[in-house]
């Protein structure tokens, strides 16, 4: 969106040191005990939120990522400006599920009190 002129705005709703589930773990080939930084940002475009997204980083590659203000910032500059990683390639994956009780009062899905 934001290469297409669109205002994408971020609101970090996590941000810790984990571990990542099995099959993340997997592609980011490290080991399923090591540490990852998990993000979860909040999406939205015109102030509307669209969707949450959780991304994992290998902690060892990022050991401060974790103290980073990524609010309406680009994930993949910071790695490039601050860790001299430019990402080449990058696997997304998105899934329609139920919404719980606070992601459907983050996405504002009508009948959730907010």
């Amino acid at each position: 969106m934001a290469e297409q002129g669109i205002p994408v705005q971020s609101q970090v709703l996590r941000m810790e040191i984990g571990t990542a589930p099995y099959v993340v773990a997997q592609e980011l080939r490290i080991a399923s005990h090591e540490p990852v930084v998990i993000i979860d940002r909040l999406r939205s475009i015109f102030d509307e939120p669209i969707l949450i997204v959780t991304s994992y980083l290998p902690q060892k590659l990022f050991p401060s990522l974790v103290h980073e203000d990524l609010t309406n910032a680009s994930l993949y500059r910071l790695l490039q400006t601050k860790y001299g990683v430019t990402i080449a390639k990058a696997k997304r994956y998105m899934e329609a599920v139920a919404a719980n009780e606070m992601e459907a009062r983050l996405l504002r899905i009508p009948g959730v009190p907010r």
